[in-house]
């Protein structure tokens, strides 16, 4: 339940830097992608890319977003009562020829919010597929045309390697990869999902190329104020280690065991925040120490 919670903040959070997403364009104005680790390629529109870390798209006004997650099936975001206050009306049923699922849609003017939004929810065996397209522009046309990527998706979840989807990887003392999915990259004890004890759970934010400086250190403060909310803690502490600027925070121990919280500006510009429940100095010594997969 845990891990399932933790996906849902990075679904509603939330340049091929590495040289190595595949690509191929149409003439219909469409490009296929391929994402490495995910097993998953997709066609988009022209001018949504792939990110410089992790499983999301984006266009350079960062008003088009699609971000891609899997994970085991006994995680389903559609039994989620808190993420389906976001997608509220039933999903229409698509019969793909290459994958099935349940499609839902939100929209600013029907349902509130600041976006307009699709989500695909696609069961394969154990595995549950999601990809959401998240829409900030004001265009119903454009909006309305981002519902074809659905029918394009091709999904092999036998080729699902998590630290390679991720984009890089570190290593955190007795603590193991979850391996079963991609989207965040999760060290528990045991290399499940949810796992009891210690724990740390890194997510790329699926911000637009350049807007990372916006994030960081422009809005660790706020960010740790409102996600400790009121407990009091040590930070925000900003680093500049190898290229990498970043902050962190964490509870103190007088509150229980610590809570600790980072958000990295990467050399690439990728900004990669970090939740962990344990050594807040072990865990700072880890997300320094990230490194590429890919």
């Amino acid at each position: 339940m845990k891990h399932m919670k933790r996906t849902s903040i990075v679904l509603s959070a939330i340049v091929f830097v590495f040289g190595v997403q595949t690509c191929v364009a149409d003439n219909d104005g469409t490009v296929k992608h391929t994402l490495p680790g995910t097993g998953l390629s997709v066609t988009l529109p022209t001018g949504i890319t792939p990110g410089p870390l992790g499983t999301y798209f984006t266009d350079e006004a960062g008003s088009i977003t699609v971000v891609v997650l899997a994970g085991p099936a006994s995680f389903n975001l559609e039994n989620d009562r808190t993420y389906r206050t976001i997608f509220p009306d039933p999903p229409e049923k698509v019969e793909g020829r290459h994958l099935s699922g349940n499609l839902y849609r939100r929209t600013r003017s029907q349902h509130g919010g600041a976006w307009d939004g699709w989500w695909l929810s696609a069961i394969r065996g154990s595995a549950v597929l999601n990809v959401q397209a998240m829409y900030t522009a004001q265009s119903g046309e454009e909006f309305e045309k981002l519902k074809a990527m659905f029918s394009s998706i091709v999904w092999k979840e036998s080729e699902v390697d998590s630290e390679l989807a991720f984009g890089m990887t570190t290593s955190v003392p007795n603590r193991h990869v979850v391996r079963s999915g991609f989207g965040p990259l999760s060290f528990t004890k045991d290399g499940q999902p949810g796992g009891s004890g210690h724990s740390l759970l890194l997510q790329v934010m699926p911000v637009a190329s350049g807007q990372g400086k916006l994030v960081v250190p422009a809005a660790c403060a706020s960010g740790f104020e409102a996600a400790f909310q009121g407990e009091s803690y040590s930070g925000p502490n900003e680093i500049e280690q190898d290229g990498i600027v970043a902050c962190d925070a964490w509870s103190s121990a007088a509150s229980g065991e610590p809570r600790y919280m980072a958000m990295l500006l990467m050399p690439n510009g990728a900004v990669v925040s970090a939740i962990g429940k344990g050594d807040p100095l072990q865990f700072r010594s880890s997300v320094l120490k990230l490194h590429a997969t890919r």
